[in-house]
């Protein structure tokens, strides 16, 4: 994982973590949001709450003030010019390309809310997008690079099995 991945996500930050997973799971690439939540649901000790959002970041808001988290990361794909699933890991307002047009509310709006109410600052994990047409499936560049965000997350955050 590159470095500013693990700064984002990683064990040496405070917690809770929240994990906003975004995207629509019927246009390829975007499914990343839905991907993790999908394998990671369940999995994963309560240093790390998952909330899956999808296409609507806006429902993240109430969930986010809820748990208080100390840090939060929103997982999305976006278009940035990058290589078919390289991560990007951003703040909000240096957001470098438009949204993918999959969400009605603005990303960014969403975590300036998350950020004024919970006094924790967010991060964007933009995942490089190649295919977001409807019934496409997500291409193999993107699954490998979510399927490594869910190995990782799931090595740091690992539930035990007492727990």
């Amino acid at each position: 994982m590159d470095e500013s991945v693990r700064a984002a996500l990683g064990p040496e930050g405070s917690f809770p973590l929240a994990l906003v997973l975004l995207g629509n799971p019927w246009r390829g690439d975007d499914a990343v949001g839905p991907f993790l939540a999908e394998r990671l649901s369940g999995r994963l000790d309560d240093r790390c709450v998952l909330i899956p959002a999808f296409e609507r970041p806006e429902e993240a808001w109430e969930a986010a003030v809820a748990c208080r988290p100390r840090r939060v990361v929103m997982v999305d794909a976006a278009d940035f010019g990058g290589r078919p699933g390289e991560i990007r890991v951003t703040p909000p307002a240096g957001r470098e390309a438009p949204p993918l047009s999959t969400h009605r509310f603005p990303v960014e709006a969403v975590a300036r809310l998350i950020e004024a109410d919970t006094g924790s600052p967010v991060l964007l994990l933009l995942v490089q997008a190649a295919e977001c047409r409807l019934g496409a499936p997500p291409t193999e560049a993107v699954r490998a690079t979510a399927q490594r965000l869910a190995d990782y997350l799931e090595a740091v955050y690992a539930r035990t099995p007492s727990g």
